[in-house]
């Protein structure tokens, strides 16, 4: 059975961050089945120090970026208008 993750014909990581001591989300652009997507996911280390996709995450085609972005605008918007202490603001990268 196949794992999925071998129609994968391209892939490039664009960014990444520590999301716990045992995860690391990644965000890739890639061809899958021949569509340019993007994927935001959480990555497992493995004792070898490469690192293994889990399930959790999602792949959207580039079309929906547009969408993705006014919904991180729309959260960001809602956390300063409803913060009540300076540790629930967002930090910038």
């Amino acid at each position: 059975m196949s794992d999925g993750w071998s129609v994968v014909t391209e892939s490039k990581e664009i960014y990444s961050f520590q999301k716990s001591r045992i995860e690391t989300v990644k965000v890739r652009l890639m061809t899958y089945h021949g569509r340019k997507v993007f994927d935001i996911r959480a990555f497992t280390e493995k004792l070898d120090g490469s690192f293994m996709p889990t399930k959790k995450g999602m792949m959207l085609d580039i079309k929906h970026l547009y969408q993705l972005e006014k919904i991180v605008d729309t959260l960001r918007k809602e956390i300063s208008e409803n913060s009540q202490t300076d540790s629930e603001k967002l930090s910038r990268i």
